[in-house]
């Protein structure tokens, strides 16, 4: 099983409805710093996602610990879904920092999210340590 760091990327553009509309690229990263286990699982349809009758507080693809579908294509109602799982040693911590990129063409998009390389990456800029353990964990 993998240990170390682990960066995984999904990177889907919004067809426009009109010539005129600008595009739209983006790029929804997660980066593990851990013990992984598996292989990563994207998925994109929403539809898939949530299951028949279904809705955001209990996506079928969660509830039920399905794969997700690995495919990739057109969408009329889209998701950004990534699953990595992890292993969690005792006394040991695990960091996943998912990030969302939004640009205007492909190669601005890819240059900024090529540069997100650790889990705390932000950590800095909002105050935290990311060294630190949550509040009431020993």
């Amino acid at each position: 099983m993998p240990r170390g760091l682990c960066r995984f990327e999904l990177s889907p553009t919004r067809r426009r409805r009109s010539p005129t509309e600008p595009e739209i690229w983006a790029a929804h990263i997660a980066v593990v710093e851990g013990e992984t286990v598996g292989e990563t699982e994207i998925e994109t349809d929403r539809a898939r996602f949530l299951g028949r009758g279904r809705d955001a507080r209990s996506p079928i693809a969660v509830m039920d610990g399905r794969p997700l579908s690995n495919t990739v294509g057109t969408a009329l109602d889209p998701v950004f879904a990534l699953r990595r799982r992890v292993r969690v040693q005792p006394g040991e911590m695990v960091r996943i920092g998912f990030w969302t990129v939004v640009a205007s063409s492909p190669p601005v998009c890819s240059t900024s999210s090529t540069s997100i390389t650790t889990p705390c990456l932000a950590c800095r800029h909002i105050g935290v340590d990311p060294g630190a353990r949550a509040a009431g964990s020993s």
